[in-house]
């Protein structure tokens, strides 16, 4: 499989700030952006004896080229001010992934592989009269291996091991940082049906874990987010790792119960900072913090009540506790709460409305106002299902107001962009005959950033 897609957006956002010294300014933002994206997948897979037992390979490259301005105006009691910043960036990423799964005759399962993942980085910034370029290359190969069997008909287990080798080597203007680790990662599972018929059961998981590069988060860009505020990458940030434990209940197997426990090392966040080069502007950037922990629960409910209505609704409540080099937390709240509704009139007409709260909380320096959110979505498909109309809508939104308030600075910025809209779609898929069921080429890796945004 395989895709080729080409960007041209201009979007514009407004937001209202207000600084320490009381004075309120008013932002416009233009941010236009240009990107091309191109992957290719190729998948092999042999299907080894009648058991299922295969190898499975896949190699999967993804390219993407970007272009990215942002032109900040700003109107306050000394008039209107402009500032612009700009970047380009091209990425290069490979992996490949072979796989061997081997089925016994009491029906355990073995599968053992190799992951490389590489990834190539190039970007150039340029804002007032700076220029600044980032070249990082990363190498992450890894073995691992899963064993899952059955002790009688109840109890499933897994018991996991991924061993893997980081690296990655990044120059800035001259200035290079590198970072190396190795890492064993091991996890285990543990899955008691308490009732199959009924739909009744418990599991238990554990999980050490290694983040990806962060690759995301070294760009030098500055992004502006208000007149004397902006978020920039850090080429020296580290991958963060931790531990992950949860139980989970399911009853019926439509109501779902959970309680997780994960505790992070190296995290990484966000500090606010008067800039070195210029004391009148703060600067946001990402660091590696010492921990973060987080203890939430959760509730998971799938109903349906019509035919052609299904929905599922989740909650979920969290405390977390945070320590970095700025500042140290403990006992932030968070609840958020969402619901998806399902719609399916006939085999050929549907649609779905989906909502979202996500309430008031702290993180770290900031306080996080509440974001309400409803979407809407309707198709009908002709040909069979070949041409598919579809209309999108986002009736309402409420913004997010964010305060940064650490002793050092103090900022209170209100989103004030209208994020209603309307839009309609036209697809039609290219095909014919009918094929033999076989697996598919899927895609093994995205680009991902790691960003400030407000």
């Amino acid at each position: 499989m395989g895709y080729i897609a080409y960007a041209d957006m201009k979007r514009h956002s407004n937001a209202e700030s207000t600084g320490s010294d009381g004075a309120t300014s008013l932002l416009r933002y233009n941010l236009p952006s240009h990107s091309l994206m191109a992957q290719a997948v190729a998948m092999y897979n042999w299907d080894i004896d009648d058991k299922c037992s295969s190898l499975n390979i896949t190699a999967d490259y993804l390219s993407r080229s970007a272009a990215d301005k942002i032109t900040t105006h700003t109107t306050d009691a000394g008039g209107t001010r402009q500032a612009t910043t700009s970047a380009r960036q091209a990425s290069d990423m490979l992996r490949i992934r072979p796989i061997w799964k081997k089925v016994m005759r009491n029906n355990d399962e073995l599968t053992a592989g190799l992951d490389y993942q590489y990834t190539n980085l190039h970007e150039s910034n340029h804002g007032g009269t700076a220029t600044a370029s980032t070249h990082a290359t990363g190498h992450t190969p890894a073995m691992f291996a899963t064993y899952t069997g059955h002790i009688a008909d109840e109890l499933t287990y897994e018991a996991g091991l991924r061993a893997q080798y980081d690296k990655m080597d990044v120059n800035t203007e001259g200035t290079r940082n590198r970072y190396s680790r190795w890492s064993v990662n091991p996890s285990a599972s543990l899955t008691y049906d308490i009732d199959k018929q009924r739909g009744h059961t418990i599991t238990l998981q554990y999980e050490h874990y290694t983040d990806q590069l962060p690759y995301g988060a070294i760009s030098t860009f500055r992004n502006y987010l208000e007149p004397n505020h902006y978020a920039t990458g850090n080429p020296a940030i580290k991958p963060s790792s931790g531990d992950m434990g949860q139980i989970t209940l399911t009853l019926h197997g439509k109501f779902t119960m959970y309680a997780r426990y994960y505790y992070d090392k190296n995290p990484i966040y966000f500090t606010n900072e008067t800039d070195p080069d210029d004391p009148r502007l703060l600067r946001s950037m990402p660091r590696n913090g010492h921990y973060e922990q987080d203890f939430s629960i959760g509730m998971e409910q799938s109903l349906k009540p019509l035919k052609w209505w299904s929905l599922k609704a989740t909650e979920r409540f969290g405390l977390s506790s945070a320590s970095t080099p700025d500042w140290k937390v403990s006992g932030q709240t968070y609840w958020t709460f969402l619901i998806d509704n399902d719609l399916k009139f006939t085999p050929t007409f549907g649609g779905g409305i989906y909502a979202y709260i996500d309430p008031k909380r702290h993180t770290g320096d900031e306080t996080w106002g509440t974001v309400w959110e409803i979407t809407c979505s309707l198709y009908k498909t002709f040909l069979n299902d070949r041409l598919t109309l579809s209309l999108y809508a986002k009736p309402y939104r409420k913004g997010r107001t964010v305060t940064v308030d650490n002793g050092l600075y103090r900022s209170v910025r209100r989103t004030m962009t209208k994020e209603e809209y309307l839009s309609l779609t036209l697809r039609f898929d290219f095909g014919s005959g009918k094929m033999k069921p076989r697996p598919a080429a899927r895609s093994t890796q995205t680009y991902q950033k790691i960003e400030k945004t407000l």
